[in-house]
């Protein structure tokens, strides 16, 4: 699992969207660990201001 954000930009902020993101990923790892709990998510794993890449 890839968590894709740096801190070296001058336009990085700790906002809504990276505590988002965030929350999607400690989800994902319960879930990789706990599979029967993964039908009940019902998550955006992309960032929602741009399309998924799949």
């Amino acid at each position: 699992m890839e968590v894709p954000f740096f801190l070296d930009g001058d336009d990085f902020k700790f906002d809504d969207e990276l505590a988002r993101q965030l929350g999607v990923a400690a989800l994902n790892v319960i879930a990789a660990g706990r599979p029967d709990i993964k039908h009940c998510l019902a998550l955006t794993q992309h960032p929602i201001d741009r399309p998924s890449e799949e």
